[in-house]
């Protein structure tokens, strides 16, 4: 499969920039289904459903890959001339114990042995922002007490190391169209237990309905309004339902989610950059200043709410295990 994603998007930057080869299109649409729901396959004329939808999804990751800026070399130097790699990492002590501990670097470690090359690998974070108070300035006098927002980066981790910068964009790519696939995955998944639990509501209000019907009561006012409540609610319940379709047409059903995930990917997964300017003590000010410069972050941001900062990096990775 590693190999299937290099070729698709490799030959679709070297050949086609931008651009998804026509002789890939069918690879593309197996693995979308692979990825989602393999019965589509029984749905007839599914490819052709597909076949734009995914053509679409490629091309747009592509882009999102491609607009990631050069890598930045991670060392001392950068500390001083990349705002955004020291906002990140703080501190050359950070970096290094990131590097010698991170599970991603671990691995490719173990995979190629000690070595002093340099990797190209993506350094992702979660940004914090933190409310609370603080010492400010007011004219020329310092006061305490001054609302303040600090940003901090969690959560850091590296992605799809490699040897070769182009290799890893391509790992980039090929996790890009799969965060796609369990957009689609989930939604599907979310309309299958909807269905469900609207039949088992409706088989309960059924019953009970039934019972009332068959039973009749001593308050026979109070029955028939309940009644007709339960009516009401069974009636809402067929409309969903019918609103969901047939049971039988489940799989058209999730072709045309898959197809209209891809066909939208835009509004799934996109980068986006995010100007701050932080001081030294990353606190975050209204306008940029000589002790406040203005940091471009590039974010990837999805429909769950989700993001995260990014940065591409060429890590020296040298030999050292998990305890240095």
């Amino acid at each position: 499969m590693l190999k299937l994603f290099a070729d698709i998007f490799g030959h679709a930057q070297e050949a086609h920039p931008g651009k998804l080869p026509p002789a890939l299109v069918d690879t593309v649409i197996e693995r979308a289904v692979d990825g989602t729901d393999p019965r589509l396959r029984i749905v007839g004329g599914y490819k052709k459903a597909l076949k734009n939808s995914v053509v679409h999804a490629a091309d747009y990751i592509v882009g999102i890959v491609d607009g990631l800026p050069a890598p930045v070399a991670a060392g001392k130097a950068a500390f001083a001339t990349n705002p955004c790699f020291a906002a990140m990492l703080y501190s050359e002590e950070v970096m290094e114990d990131l590097v010698s501990r991170d599970a991603a670097m671990k691995e490719f470690r173990a995979l190629h042995g000690p070595n002093e090359a340099t990797v190209t690998a993506l350094l992702i974070a979660q940004r914090v922002e933190k409310h609370g108070f603080g010492y400010g300035k007011l004219g020329d006098q310092t006061v305490a007490d001054v609302p303040q927002t600090t940003v901090s980066f969690e959560q850091r981790r590296f992605l799809e190391p490699s040897f070769d910068e182009k290799e890893t964009r391509r790992l980039l790519q090929r996790r890009a169209f799969d965060h796609l696939l369990s957009v689609a995955l989930e939604h599907i998944a979310d309309c299958r237990e909807e269905r469900e639990s609207l039949k088992v509501r409706r088989a309960l209000l059924r019953s009970k309905l039934d019972i009332m019907q068959r039973s009749g009561g001593f308050t026979q006012h109070a029955a028939s309004a309940e009644q007709a409540k339960l009516q009401a609610d069974l009636d809402r319940i067929e409309q969903e339902l019918a609103a969901l379709g047939p049971s039988e047409d489940v799989l058209a059903s999730n072709l045309d989610t898959v197809v209209d995930v891809l066909s939208t990917a835009e509004n799934h997964l996109w980068l986006e950059e995010t100007t701050l300017c932080l001081d030294q003590f990353y606190v975050l000010h209204d306008r940029p200043g000589p002790s406040a410069p203005a940091i471009v972050f590039n974010d990837l941001r999805d429909s769950a709410g989700r993001q995260a900062s990014l940065l591409l990096l060429n890590v020296p990775v040298a030999p050292k295990t998990a305890d240095q």
